[in-house]
Formats: structure tokens, sequence, C-alpha cells
């Protein structure tokens, strides 16, 4: 009985593995491997130029990411349909229906001898012509609590991975596989045991030394027979590093990545993506982050598992307030809160030892006595939030003087709490991903969970001093610009430049208390309006950077633009295709100045928008 069972299973992979599917075959232009929704930091090399996006129903949740596909056509217009050739899966086409291939122009051509249009294929799942072994990339952001790895140069498909016998989810908006310690259990990077099991079932175990943004080569391979040879490892960093971050691509709609479309018989899909850098926030205290959970879905003979993804540094749910000093009389609108990974964790520093400061501890520059209000302003983000009304609070003041004087708290509100150092290579891998930032680059800083607010307070100014005994300068104060999230902190805390901790303080100090508000951001030039890479003429995203204050909302071509939840850029998708020549963006600030023109656009620069708020 067992050995006929055996049979029958083995009968069953060997019909699977020969399952051949129909579908529509078009082309689209992908920049570069990276670029697809899979985000692969290591392609084979054929996918340079032999590469497909697959179809949404067989999509599985970037679980057929990397697998091959042998590819022929099966239309009566071609003149040789036995002609195959093996593609690689960098991408998904949401629009394609069950069966149809989204095909590289060169593949597409080779296959039909015709010009990019709409001819019928068919394909199946095929081993990889690899060489080497199975590598394993860390993404980048990566740290000991938060541990994101992409297995590549994978001969067959896989089904599942382990770090250090734990289960993994699936990030939802690019192709790893993360192990999420939720502040309570560190990986050690040096040493990671990985276990890969492929979908025929075979499983090979690797103990590797992985860094952040760099691809390992384990010492084993999966082959047709679920052997493995052993090899030497080999540690390489990849030329493009993408993150980012996170970012959602459900099997439904593309949310954060900006996947193929095939909107016309004609198939111009240009590339997904879903870079958001990897934010390196690295603070003392373990952090608090969202675990990312899995659905897992099948079709044909694959497996699917897809998590909710976050990207590095913070999302939130208690916003500061983002009133700005002198100009504005009202709350400002928030965003709904989103996950997100956690940033590097920085050893050497002492642990965090203070909780979330109590209400007293909220303080305001007018009014010690105004802790009350401070409480609410602090909570309420926003005239929409747990039904709060601004003007019932107005009118509670009193007339004219007391609405004057509460207005007056509210622009000065400060916060307090712990201040420490940490190091982020440049100011595109914090967690809004800046494209342009303003000239003083080393005042960086990075916002405590709590305070996040789903990146909508991505490049505010922030002005914070000392108020700790230890302080030999505490009547210095430094401006910071948010490009950064602290999972780790507490509510009012602050991962600061180790530069501008050391000027506030007078040395470095590890850890400190400080008092800070949001300013607005001293001569900041003019706004810039950058597009984000992997745009393409159905999804648009847009990033203002270089605003005096801080950003409401932000509009393409009359469209309300939606923030990404791994990177601070505004999009739009649309069934019409968009030109970027004539571009119309229209940005608010959360004092009601709009900044609006028409700009020609260019995929991954910024264009001066000659205006400022």
């Amino acid at each position: 009985m067992k050995t006929s069972m055996l049979l029958a299973a083995a009968t069953l992979a060997l019909v699977n593995a020969d399952e051949y599917f129909t579908g529509d075959g078009t082309a689209y232009t992908l920049g570069q491997p990276s670029a697809g929704n899979c985000n692969f930091m290591s392609a084979l090399d054929l996918a340079s130029t032999d590469y497909a996006a697959l179809n949404d129903k067989q999509w599985d949740g970037l679980q057929n990411c990397g697998r091959c596909a042998e590819v022929s056509c099966d239309d009566d217009r071609c003149a040789d349909k036995s002609k195959s050739i093996v593609v690689q899966i960098l991408d998904r086409c949401p629009e394609c229906q069950y069966g149809d291939l989204d095909l590289s122009p060169t593949v597409f051509t080779a296959l039909t001898g015709s010009t990019p249009s709409r001819y019928t294929v068919k394909w199946k799942f095929v081993d990889c012509p690899v060489q080497g072994n199975v590598n394993y990339c860390l993404k980048g952001g990566s740290n000991n609590y938060w541990t994101a790895v992409q297995p590549t140069n994978v001969a067959t498909g896989v089904k599942s991975l382990q770090i250090n016998g734990q289960d993994t989810t699936m990030l939802s908006s690019a192709y790893y596989y993360l192990l999420d310690g939720a502040s309570q259990t560190q990986t050690d990077l040096t040493s990671i045991k990985i276990s890969l099991t492929d979908v025929n079932g075979n499983s090979i175990e690797d103990t590797v030394s992985l860094t952040a943004d760099s691809c390992t080569e384990g010492a084993h391979q999966f082959s047709s027979s679920g052997g493995s040879s052993p090899a030497a490892q080999t540690t390489y960093t990849t030329p493009t590093s993408t993150t980012a971050a996170p970012t959602t691509a459900p099997t439904t709609a593309p949310t954060t990545a900006a996947p193929t479309q095939t909107p016309t018989p004609t198939t111009q899909t240009p590339a997904p993506t879903t870079q958001t850098p990897a934010p390196t926030t690295q603070t003392p205290s373990p952090t608090t982050q969202s675990n990312v959970g899995s659905t897992t879905g099948s079709d044909a003979s694959q497996t699917a598992q897809q998590g909710s993804s976050s990207y590095n540094v913070t999302g939130t749910v208690a916003p500061a307030s983002t009133l700005k000093p002198q100009k504005t009389t009202e709350a400002p609108e928030t965003s709904t809160v989103t996950d997100a990974p956690s940033t590097q964790q920085k050893s050497g520093l002492p642990a965090a030892t203070t909780a979330t400061p109590s209400t007293n501890q909220k303080q305001t520059a007018a009014s010690q006595g105004a802790d009350d209000y401070t409480q609410s302003a602090n909570t309420q983000s926003g005239d929409q939030n747990n039904g709060t009304d601004w003007t019932v609070i107005f009118l509670s003041a009193g007339a004219g003087v007391g609405a004057i004087a509460l207005v007056a708290m509210v622009i000065y509100t400060y916060f307090q709490g712990d201040g420490t150092p940490y190091d982020l290579s440049a100011i595109g891998m914090g967690n809004c991903a800046f494209m342009s930032s303003w000239a003083n680059s080393d005042n960086y800083v990075a916002v405590n969970q709590a305070q996040w607010d789903g990146l909508t307070h991505c490049g505010q100014c922030i002005e914070a001093t000392c108020i700790d005994s230890k302080c030999k300068n505490k009547n210095v104060a430094v401006t910071l610009q948010v490009v950064d999230r602290c999972p780790e902190c507490n509510y009012g805390d602050l991962d600061m430049s180790p530069a501008a901790l050391t000027k506030i303080v007078g040395y470095n100090p590890g850890r400190i208390k400080i008092g800070w508000k949001y300013v607005d951001c001293p001569n900041p030039a003019t706004i810039k309006f950058c597009l984000k890479k992997g745009t393409n003429p159905w999804w648009v995203a847009v990033q203002p950077t270089n605003t005096r204050i801080g950003v409401k909302g932000l509009t393409i071509n009359g469209k309300p633009g939606k923030l990404l939840d791994g990177a601070y850029y505004y999009y739009i998708e649309s069934k019409d295709k968009i030109s970027f020549d004539a571009l119309k963006v229209s940005v608010t600030s959360m004092n009601g100045d709009v900044v609006s023109g028409t700009y020609s656009m260019t995929i991954d620069q910024c264009v001066d928008s000659k205006q400022q708020f």
C-alpha cells in the first residue's frame, strides 16, 4: 500500500511538472530584473533579456517568483510552433487572465516572428538552467530583530523557507521571506541556518553569514532528484539594492508596486517596482514591530504564501502633533496607519529604560498647565480622528482670547523623550526613501513608532534641545529633518544623527533626555517633485521634497494620491495611459497652502517646481 501511494505521488508530480497552460502572450519592457514585482537582488543571466510577468491568478502571492517557464507559440499565425524559449518569472501582470504571460519583446518576437501584439502561447514550469548553488540575499534594512531573506538562483520553485528552525512569512510587496523577532528574538546574522523546501517537496539546509544588501552562495542546490552538492560559501554585494520597502503586491490589485499592465492588445507594461529603500535606524533598544501575517492559496501545482508587508522603519498609532508653528491654527489630517519593519539595532548602546511618557511629561512652551489639552493634541491627530471636533474644543476654550491662547499652546507643543544616536549611510536609505533632501544632510532624525503616523511626517523639521541634568549645552538647539523611523523608540523618543546629538549635549551620551517640537525647515530652497523608479503610464508615484512645512496631500492630474506604505510617495492608478510629458502635480501643506504646476517628468528624477509654501 505504501509503495503504491509513493508511486502515485511520484506520478502526480510528474504530471504536474509537464502541465501546460495556454493563454495570451503579450510584450512589455522591464528596465532591469530588480524592477520587477519580485524585486530580485540577483537573477539568472538569461533574465536580462528572457523574462516574463505572470498573470494575477497564477501569481500566488509572489510564490512563483524566480521560477522558470518554457514558452512556445500556439497561434496559427506562428511559423514555427515547435520553437520554445525558457524565461524567468520576475514580475506580475495584474491585468492578465489565467494562462497569460507578459513576455520581454525579445522573447515575443523570437517566438512569433511578429512585433509585439497579442498571440496565443502555451507554457509550463520547468527547472531553471542555473549555475552553482542557491544564493541567499539579505534585504536592505534587515537586522537582528527583523530578518528578510530572498532565495535566488534556485533550480526549482520555492515552497517555504525557515530561518533557524522558525517559519517565515512572505512580504506582500517583494519576494522576501521574513522572520520578525518582534523585539523579543535576535538572529545572529553571521550564522543563520536556512532550510529551504522546493515545490517538489525536496529540502536543503545551509548555514550562512549574511550582510544586508548582499547575497551569499550556499553549499547546496536542488535537482530533479532532490539531491544537492556542497560548495564553498561565496558572498557578493548586489549592484542595485531595492528594498523596499515596502510595500504591498496582493494577488488582486497592486498597491505599493507598479506591476505590469496590459490594458491594450499591444501590452505595454512597464516595470512594477517595490523599491522602498531600507531604513537603517539603529537604536539601542529592541523594537516593537508588527508581525507579517500570511495567507495561503494554490493554483496548478503551487502553494502560495502571502504576508502583509511592512517596510523599513515605522508605522504608527498615536501621531505626534503635526501642527506647524506660526502659521497653522488647526490640526492637520493624517493618513492611515501602516505597518513597517524594523530598523537596524545599534549594539553597544544601553538598553531602553524609559516607558512612554505620561501626560504630565508632555508640556507646551506656552503653558505648563496645558497638559490635558496637549494630551488631546498628541493623541487626536487631525480633525477627523477618534471623533475629535476642533470647533467644539475652540468653543469650550471660551471666546476669542481663550481660543487664541489655545492656538498658541498647540503651535508650541513640545515633546519629551530619550535621544539616541544612529548612523544613516545616506538620506535615501531612510524609511522615507527621499530622492532629494535639504542641504544640511547631516542633521537627520528618525521619529519614534508612536508618532511616525504612517510616513506623513517625512520631510518635516524638528527643533531639539537637551533637557537632561547631564547636558553641557542646554541652551543649544539643533534643527533636524525627519527622514526615517525608529520602531524601537517609545513615544517622545528621537533617534538622531550622532553629530546633532553631540551638538546639543556637549558629548556623545548614548542615551539622554531631550525636548523637541516641529518647526518650519530653514532655507529649504524650492519644492521638488520626484518620479518614482518603476512608475509606468498606468501607475504613477510622485514624491514631494524640500517642503518648508509638512505635506497634507498631493494630487496627480487632479486625482488624490495615496501614500505608499513603504516609502514616501503619493501614487495613483489609471485605466488610461498617463503621459509623463505633462503631469499636473499639486501639493497641499498642513496649513492649506498649495503649490501646483504642470511638469515634464522623467522616471527616477526630480523636477524643480520653483515654488515654496
